[in-house]
């Protein structure tokens, strides 16, 4: 019997000689792919660091279109940023700020990758009557600001710092001070009275006796003397220059949606981005749709990107009166077309 043992024993040694080697040419292509995977991580955690001790350089980054608004690292809620704000580790005596103006600080990142002076400005001094009426807090915190209203006004930065803090993020994940709100717009009434600040809705553009609201044109169009003369979205100038979804989604904002960062996606299959510039052949079909269904849906003039108002039409019924630039106005989600998809993709 165990001479039958040691022949079955020889007779399995090249299979398994034969299994021990691609066993180790699998391992090697394993710990290769892991080297390669740990080097790329390595240069990634570089770069972000530099872009976070350097937060200045970030818009000659973007102007040399060496990195994109979306390849700048987020420095709230970290351990391992502060070094974006402030020089040294700071102190109750003294912060160390990169820069002692708050709002420039803060600006250095913002106005490239979510630029909201729009939603409420800043620098200005409110009126002793507005003082008395906010709470504590946020007097506290315009007196630190020289009694003026700055970013810190609304946003606890504290909150964001101190890593005992960090559970607030998944409630306030935008540190509001006095946060969390159950809606957005209850910040305010921190400082304006409820019963006569009402929130402005922009869409509301035309009076029960037909006339235009030229307030609301405002809040997205920087000037009003073009807009009457305006024959496309290149003659129309705006309070942003770039990503002009921003101005929508300063208000249309934790809402699911099938295009942009809200899509509907799982790990097995990527949410589709629909705010890009169009393909060639894709470009075609849009051209020819347009042409067909007599209707102008725009791209943005600087990047010929989608962005929200291609598909939607943000204006009320009567405003716009070109034919072709009215279609969508007043109906169902302002969608411009009914048949939306195909006016990009073929059925």
């Amino acid at each position: 019997m165990a001479g039958e043992a040691q022949q079955r024993m020889r007779q399995s040694l090249p299979y398994i000689s034969c299994c021990s080697k691609q066993f180790v040419i699998l391992l090697s292509v394993l710990c290769w792919g892991v080297s390669v995977q740990a080097q790329e991580n390595k240069m990634f955690n570089q770069q972000e660091q530099e872009m976070l001790q350097h937060p200045d350089r970030l818009s000659g980054l973007i102007a040399a279109k060496k990195i994109n608004a979306q390849q700048i690292p987020n420095p709230h809620w970290r351990k391992d940023a502060c070094i974006t704000c402030h020089t040294k580790k700071p102190t109750k005596v003294n912060l160390h700020l990169r820069d002692k103006n708050v709002d420039r600080l803060c600006n250095s990142c913002h106005l490239i990758v979510s630029d909201h002076r729009y939603i409420h400005p800043s620098g200005m001094m409110p009126s002793s009557s507005l003082s008395k009426s906010m709470s504590a807090e946020f007097r506290s915190s315009i007196k630190r600001s020289k009694g003026k209203v700055s970013c810190v006004t609304c946003h606890d930065l504290r909150k964001q710092c101190i890593a005992s803090e960090f559970e607030q993020k998944k409630l306030n994940p935008l540190f509001f001070s006095g946060g969390p709100y159950h809606e957005r717009s209850a910040i305010c009434y921190k400082c304006h009275n409820d019963k006569s600040y009402k929130r402005l809705n922009p869409h509301d553009q035309i009076t029960n006796q037909g006339q235009l609201r030229k307030e609301r044109c405002g809040v997205c169009h920087r000037t009003l003397d073009d807009l009457a003369t305006a024959k496309t979205i290149e003659d129309v100038d705006f309070n942003i220059k770039d990503d002009l979804s921003k101005m929508c989604t300063g208000c249309h904002h934790w809402k699911p949606h099938p295009g942009g960062a809200f899509s509907f996606g799982s790990i097995n299959k990527p949410a589709v981005n629909h705010l890009v510039k169009l393909p060639d052949d894709m470009q075609q079909q849009y051209d020819r749709q347009q042409a067909k269904g007599n209707v102008l849906m725009p791209l943005e003039p600087n990047t010929g990107k989608v962005f929200c108002g291609t598909c939607h039409n943000p204006h009320e019924k009567g405003v716009i009166k070109n034919t072709s630039a009215a279609k969508g106005a007043d109906s169902e989600q302002r969608l411009r077309m009914v048949d939306l998809c195909v006016q990009c993709h073929d059925k």
